[in-house]
This record gives C-alpha cells, sequence and structure tokens, in this order.
C-alpha cells in the first residue's frame, strides 16, 4: 500500500483528533466540520482496515489498535515536519505553520515589543502561518506536551516539565527545529535589544 498526499491528510485528522481528544474540539484547529471529520476517519479506517476509535454517546476513546496506530503516525508526522524543514533550509526559505502559545504576562508586557517581532518574523518568512494563543503555563506546558502548540513563551515556573520551553527558546522534542529556533531568537533578540525591532 502506497501514501500519498490524500492518505496523509487522513493520517493528520486522525492526529488532530487525537491531540484535541475528540471530534468537535479538533474542528477549529483543523478548519473542517465535525461531519468532515468523522468522514475522513471512516476513510482512513477504512484504508488500514480497522477500528481506530470509538466515538458517540461515550465520547471519544481510541481502541487498543488505534493507540499503537498513534505512535507511529506521531513518529511519521515528526519525520514528515522534519523532512519538510530540511527541504525548506536548502532554500534558506522557511515555511509551514507555526502554533504559539503565550502567558497572559507576556502578551500584556508593554516592555516586551512583541506585536514589532511578529511583524518582523511574519516579514522574514512570509510563508509561514503563525498562530498566537494565550493561556496559562500549566495549560501551555500541557500543549505543549500534547504537541497541540509547537512551543510556549512566557514564565513556565521554576522548574517546567521537560517538554516545556521557557522565553529564551530552550527546545525539546520539536519536529521543526529549524522554524521554531528562528523564532525563539527574534523573540530573544528583542527582549536583548529592543531597538532592533
Amino acid at each position: 500500500m502506497s501514501y500519498g498526499p490524500s492518505e496523509i491528510k487522513l493520517i493528520r485528522v486522525f492526529a488532530g483528533v487525537v491531540q484535541n481528544r475528540g471530534f468537535a474540539a479538533a474542528q477549529e484547529k483543523l478548519n473542517l466540520s465535525v461531519s468532515a471529520i468523522s468522514t475522513y476517519m471512516s476513510q482512513l479506517e477504512e484504508l488500514v482496515g480497522v477500528t481506530l476509535c470509538h466515538r458517540g454517546r461515550g465520547g471519544f476513546r481510541l481502541t487498543e489498535k488505534g493507540r499503537l496506530f498513534y505512535a507511529e503516525v506521531e513518529a511519521l508526522l515528526d519525520r514528515l515536519d522534519s523532512f519538510e524543514t530540511y527541504t525548506l533550509s536548502l532554500r534558506s526559505d522557511l515555511g509551514g505553520s507555526l502554533d504559539v502559545g503565550l502567558t497572559d504576562s507576556i502578551a500584556s508586557d508593554p516592555t516586551l515589543p512583541l506585536a514589532r517581532v511578529i511583524r518582523e518574523f511574519v516579514s522574514l518568512h512570509p510563508k509561514v502561518r503563525l498562530s498566537l494563543y494565550v493561556a496559562n503555563p500549566y495549560e501551555l506546558q500541557n500543549a505543549v506536551i500534547e504537541r497541540r502548540i509547537d512551543l510556549a513563551i512566557g514564565t513556565l515556573g521554576d522548574e517546567p516539565c521537560e517538554a516545556a520551553f521557557d522565553f529564551v527558546g530552550q527546545l525539546h522534542r520539536v519536529p521543526a527545529r529549524a522554524l521554531r529556533r528562528t523564532m525563539a531568537m527574534s523573540l530573544t533578540a528583542a527582549r536583548a535589544c529592543p531597538r532592533l525591532f
């Protein structure tokens, strides 16, 4: 069996549903209706030949085979993201999406030129779709661990969990490292030298 763009799309929808813990919760992130998500999930289950999840009144939950499949999906999508980053780096042209979480204190800090940094980043990398989310540090750490966002910016506690990010951009377990590193360096430079922006 070969996997082309349409099969990869089904896999990405499945990953989005798992990461958001259900169809309804995933619809905004995936920009799809619940009906479309359901159709894609059915197509994927037919393609794979197993039931991947239970859905309905009892809520969303993975089957045992669904959990095993999801572990492989994570590895596949990480590899695809890394490959995309690599191929873009050959052209020195970043692209793709970057989901950034901000603590409320960072988003509203008047001493941090966040708007200017974001404008600069977007102008330097116009092919990057940047999405920003504001949440508390605990929610941001969980979102990074669960891969619902790519990085978090803010004071995340004295001892952030191993997969969380602090303001200076320490990255861990992120597929598109070059893209994330560029954003982190831009933000660090802005904090150290706001007149540059």
